[in-house]
C-alpha cells in the first residue's frame, strides 16, 4: 500500500484509496511495519452517527505509524464529498479541509476531510 512520508498541503498524493486492510496476520514477537502510514487514504466501513450501521467509505490515516506499531487500532478522519460552503463565502469554520487534488488520490467527486475522528482495529 502506498503511504506518504509526512502531510501535504494538497492531500493525499497516494494513487487512491485502497479497500485492503491490514496485512499483518496477528501479534508478533518480532518488529512490523504499521500497516497503515499517516497520511494513507484506505477504504472502511465507516458508522453513521447513530451507529446502528456504517457504509464503506475514504477515510485518511491521521496517527503515526509509532502509533500503529504500538496498537492494534489505527486514528482515521472521515472523508466526504458532500461539501459545505466555504469559511471564506459563509464566515464560519466547520474545521474541513477540502482536497484540493481529490482527483489524484482517486477520490470521484471534490471532497474535504472531515472533523470526525474514529478509531478501527
Amino acid at each position: 500500500m502506498p503511504s506518504n512520508s509526512g502531510p501535504s498541503n494538497s492531500g493525499p498524493s497516494n494513487s487512491g484509496p485502497s479497500n485492503s486492510g491490514p496485512s499483518n496476520s496477528g501479534p508478533s514477537n518480532t518488529a512490523t511495519a504499521a500497516p497503515f502510514a499517516f497520511g494513507d487514504m484506505v477504504l472502511v466501513p465507516f458508522p453513521f452517527t447513530s451507529q446502528a450501521a456504517s457504509k464503506q467509505r475514504p477515510v485518511l490515516v491521521v496517527s503515526s505509524s509509532a502509533y500503529s506499531l504500538e496498537r492494534p487500532d489505527a486514528v482515521l478522519m472521515a472523508i466526504t464529498s458532500q461539501l459545505r460552503p466555504s469559511p471564506a463565502a459563509t464566515g464560519v469554520n466547520w474545521g474541513e479541509v477540502w482536497l484540493a487534488d481529490w482527483q489524484t488520490a482517486g477520490l470521484l467527486k471534490p471532497s474535504a476531510v472531515r472533523p470526525i475522528f474514529a478509531t478501527f482495529e
